[in-house]
């Protein structure tokens, strides 16, 4: 008899250890990152293969009340939850235009390093200053490359990522995405979303990712064990630079892009008609210009009709 409770107790010890085993790999399997705010359209933090969002449309995000409305110019704080650290992981963050989910023209922060601190439950904060557009009805992704499918370990393999059709990249990464309003730009799109001008990683490849990380890239946030803060500024340690990043890649199918180097085109630079602004002896000028034409127009006007009037007046006699 106590031979057979000793077997019975030994089953139940061994089942219940391999269902516990069976539920720390499910949970590292579908628990890792995704945006906390703005506010995501679901809170899924697994990895997944539906691109370029996870799932979840806009149109069912909306219907939630999940939009966050921004002010173009305000400095924010982007907030991501990190539930398991993954070592070495990229991300980057990018906005897409009105009605659509087109990120690639308008990578707002790319090549994110990964911090190396220990694995537990972290709020990753990255502060940047709203572009100064208008965007209705548009989506912030948060896009986050699996390490381990990768094989990013190895600091050598690189893989593309134009698009959900055009890439190198496993289709399952870790996509997640906020409805939001942009409101109150005075510029248009293509002049001004863009890297911030001081990001360490701002001349790295558009396009193609490997491992990364970095001890110092960031912060401890005063007051708080498990929130960081990103450095969008300054020199980061442990980053490659842009003349080794992936240039050894052997994808050499999908070339590399470097759109997102660009800088925000300066308001002063573009023309009247495309939204720049003008100088104070600039509006002057015109003024004056406006002027002397409506005087001119007004006198060869009055001329006109006092050669017509003196005409009439001629003939009656």
């Amino acid at each position: 008899l106590t031979e057979l409770v000793s077997k019975k107790t030994l089953k139940e010890v061994m089942s219940t250890g391999l269902l516990l085993l069976l539920s720390l790999i499910f949970e590292a399997c579908l628990s890792h990152k995704r945006l906390f705010w703005p506010i995501p359209r679901q809170d899924r933090t697994a990895s997944t293969s539906v691109a370029p969002c996870g799932g979840t449309s806009f149109e069912q995000a909306y219907r939630q009340n999940r939009t966050t409305d921004l002010n173009a110019g305000d400095t924010i704080d982007i907030i991501i939850f990190e539930q398991i650290r993954h070592l070495r992981e990229p991300m980057r963050l990018a906005i897409s235009g009105p009605n659509n989910e087109d990120f690639e023209s308008c990578i707002w922060l790319n090549q994110i390093p990964q911090h190396t601190l220990p694995n537990e439950p972290r709020n990753l904060t990255i502060r940047l200053t709203v572009p100064d557009f208008t965007c209705k009805n548009c989506t912030l992704q948060m896009l986050a490359f699996q390490t381990d499918i990768q094989d990013f370990e190895t600091d050598s393999t690189c893989c593309a990522y134009n698009s959900n059709d055009t890439k190198t990249c496993p289709l399952t990464q870790y996509y997640s995405c906020a409805n939001i309003n942009i409101n109150g730009g005075s510029r248009s799109r293509s002049d001004v979303c863009v890297q911030p001008s001081g990001w360490a990683n701002r001349d790295l490849s558009c396009n193609y990712y490997r491992s990364m990380a970095s001890t110092n890239a960031w912060e401890m946030v005063s007051g708080s064990n498990t929130t960081l803060r990103l450095k969008t500024s300054g020199s980061i340690d442990g980053l490659p630079s842009a003349d080794t990043h992936c240039m050894q890649t052997n994808e050499g199918q999908i070339p590399f892009k470097t759109n997102c180097h660009r800088t925000a085109t300066a308001a002063t630079e573009l023309g009247l008609f495309e939204g720049g602004e003008l100088q104070t002896d600039g509006a002057i000028a015109i003024v004056v210009v406006v002027l002397l034409v409506t005087v001119i127009g007004a006198t060869l006007c009055i001329t006109k009709k006092k050669g017509i009037r003196n005409s009439n007046e001629t003939d009656s006699f």
